[in-house]
């Protein structure tokens, strides 16, 4: 190796060192935490989805975004709650990462057949683990 590359490489592996050093203080998440952005992430999508289709249907329900993400927040909560104590964990989070597949599939011209088309494998899991869908 010339002294040339030699010399490129003591600041890439200070910077190297640097950044596992800095990411050994990272916490990681909990999924307890997770799940809770995704809940908010979802409801904020399905709320700026709404206003960004139908403003004006949208303002008949809420004041603001963030009062509809509060509501939608809740309403996802309450239904993983449900979904947790009658069916168990796995079916809350199949239901979790439907309701986010859907949010995600969903357009202004909404329709039901493309949504469960392009969420078959969430629909799948649902089935699965809570025996319905």
């Amino acid at each position: 190796m010339s002294e040339f590359e030699f010399r490129r490489l003591i600041p890439l592996s200070a910077a190297t060192s640097l950044v596992s050093v800095g990411c050994a203080g990272v916490e990681v998440p909990s999924a307890k935490e997770e799940r809770a952005a995704t809940i908010t992430e979802i409801a904020k999508q399905v709320c700026e989805g709404s206003h960004g289709c139908s403003p004006e249907y949208f303002y008949e329900d809420f004041n603001s975004i963030s009062e509809c993400s509060s509501y939608y927040e809740r309403y996802i909560e309450e239904y993983l709650n449900y979904a947790r104590q009658a069916y168990g964990r796995a079916c809350a989070e199949a239901y979790l990462d439907l309701f986010e597949c859907s949010v995600e599939s969903s357009t202004c011209e909404l329709d039901y057949d493309d949504v469960r088309e392009s969420c078959e494998d969430e629909y799948e899991a649902l089935y699965d683990e809570c025996g319905y869908y």
